[in-house]
């Protein structure tokens, strides 16, 4: 397991190579969505660090605090060309395709995005702690991987995650 710190640096240093900047912010959706799909797809956390609801969307308290004054603008980044180091393979391979397709999207898209998912509003309405619960987040990302791979419309509410019970929509018939 790495530390969540190590993956944002990383990050950095693909957008150095990218020329595309990252704050604070970004930086936060980018790193709920590596460990999210990480838990999909190696059934393990990427990192252990907890994820927090925040009224901005998920955050991991020791990254924002790292670089807090850097919100909205880009995070100021000198990279030594030795961060790639601390993966493994995989991981690096993992972590290119999570750069690739989220990095793309705006502050304000992955905030939004994240905003209006079941991990982080179930949380924020119910959670005591703001904790995002990673087995929860496995489970919407686990149903959500299904929904894209059989194109069918799934339509989710807490409830149906916690029982297990997913109504499956196809051609606009319940299934």
């Amino acid at each position: 397991m790495v530390q969540s710190i190590h993956v944002a640096k990383l990050f950095l240093y693909w957008s150095l190579a990218t020329n595309s900047g990252i704050n604070n912010l970004k930086m936060q959706k980018l790193l709920y969505y590596a460990q999210a799909w990480y838990l999909v797809n190696f059934k393990k956390r990427l990192f252990v660090d907890d994820i927090v609801a925040r009224s901005f969307g998920p955050v991991i308290p020791n990254v924002y605090r790292r670089w807090k004054t850097h919100l909205f603008c880009d995070i100021p980044y000198k990279s030594d060309g030795k961060e790639p180091l601390l993966f493994q393979p995989h991981q690096l391979k993992y972590l290119a395709t999570i750069f690739a397709e989220y990095n793309n999207l705006s502050t304000t898209a992955l905030t939004s995005l994240s905003q209006n998912e079941l991990p982080w509003v179930y949380t924020v309405q119910n959670i005591k702690k703001k904790i995002i619960q990673p087995w929860l987040i496995r489970e919407f990302y686990t149903v959500q991987h299904a929904r894209s791979l059989s194109k069918e419309k799934i339509k989710l509410s807490p409830g149906d995650l916690f029982g297990k019970k997913v109504i499956i929509i196809k051609d606009g018939n319940i299934q």
